[in-house]
């Protein structure tokens, strides 16, 4: 008997035809992993992008009430930006602090450097 026949009466899966099964299922969580993947890091992304718009929003209003930059960004804590928030990219893994430069305002993240 070949491995790829079948006995009369069997019922059984024949060794090939497990074979394509698994080959199936592995491309498919491959393509799940792939995804899941990229929506991770899109939706790390876009929490940065909107982290550093309330930033740079209490930033602005730092300044126009205070006439100069905020020596740090926890002396934005509390009056402009919630005492419990964490001022850190929000990325898989450890999270990042976000770049702050005191002399001139700007704050950044290294790990999303278009945002």
């Amino acid at each position: 008997m070949s491995v790829g026949k079948r006995l009369q009466g069997e019922g059984a899966f024949t060794l090939t035809e497990l074979m394509v099964v698994f080959l199936v299922i592995g491309i498919l969580i491959g393509i799940a992993m792939a995804s899941y993947t990229l929506s991770v890091r899109r939706s790390s992304e876009v929490a940065c992008r909107e982290n550093l718009r309330i930033i740079r929003e209490a930033i602005s209003a730092y300044r126009m009430e205070n006439g100069t930059w905020p020596a740090s960004l926890e002396d934005l804590k509390p009056q402009y930006i919630d005492p419990n928030s964490r001022l850190k990219c929000p990325g898989p893994g450890m999270q990042q602090d976000y770049d702050y430069d005191p002399a001139t305002g700007r704050v950044s993240c290294t790990r999303h450097p278009g945002n």
